[in-house]
């Protein structure tokens, strides 16, 4: 790889774009840097000294794409605000409903003389219970064991995406909602506030990528229909 092309890779990765627009802003960063290098060849310096005098004056990669986004998307700034907002309120809801409320069924237990550790270590076991005896509970119980945590994990799977590039391939949010998941089952497990259930952790984890899913796909309708009021970036 030729000195240009690795410094338009670096460019390029940080630049959230569609590949159709990764490869024209390669074109013209190249045709660019191309004329770069002839001016500095013309003025008598090497073949060599010319490409790093162009990389040089072109500027910093990460300052090159950062500027590039701000022209691309120019409401980035804001929708990162409103997306780390919603991350910040999504942990308060999560925790609220998977830690306080069962910190909440944990001191009437107590005061029943109720403490003991809660657990299930079985995959899909507790699922088949929920499905196949949902007569045995009401509503709000058995849609919230059963489809619940998978509702819960969709704002995740969808918002770290939003804000961090690096996460935007589906392993990673599966990856993460399973970490993120598994955390707060040992938190109540270890606490006993809670019971550790390794079916939430499969739910849990459905639920990030389903919101992935939903991000990807509201990311190329975003792309869409913006293409064509884009300002040029020649």
């Amino acid at each position: 790889m030729n000195p240009f092309d690795s410094y338009l890779q670096k460019i390029l990765t940080e630049i959230n774009a569609s590949e159709e627009e990764k490869q024209q802003l390669y074109t013209e960063f190249s045709d660019h840097l191309y004329h770069l290098k002839v001016e500095y060849i013309s003025k008598g310096y090497s073949e060599i000294e010319s490409v790093q005098l162009a990389i040089t004056t072109f500027g910093d990669s990460k300052e090159v794409a950062k500027n590039m986004e701000e022209v691309m998307f120019p409401n980035k700034h804001w929708l990162n605000k409103i997306a780390w907002f919603g991350l910040l309120m999504y942990i308060a809801v999560v925790l609220k409903l998977l830690i306080f409320d069962e910190i909440r069924m944990h001191i009437r237990e107590v005061n029943q003389e109720i403490n003991y550790l809660r657990y299930n270590l079985v995959p899909f076991e507790s699922i088949s219970t929920y499905l196949m005896n949902f007569h045995d509970y009401n509503f709000d119980t058995w849609f919230f064991n059963t489809f619940g945590n998978v509702l819960l994990f969709l704002p995740f799977g969808f918002l770290l995406p939003v804000l961090f590039s690096k996460t935007r391939t589906a392993i990673r949010i599966i990856c993460l909602s399973l970490t993120f998941s598994l955390v707060i089952e040992i938190l109540q497990l270890t606490t006993r506030f809670g019971q550790f259930d390794v079916d939430d952790l499969i739910l849990n984890s459905i639920g990030g990528y389903i919101g992935f899913i939903i991000f990807i796909l509201i990311s190329k309708v975003i792309t869409k229909l913006i293409e064509n009021s884009r300002p040029s970036v020649a």
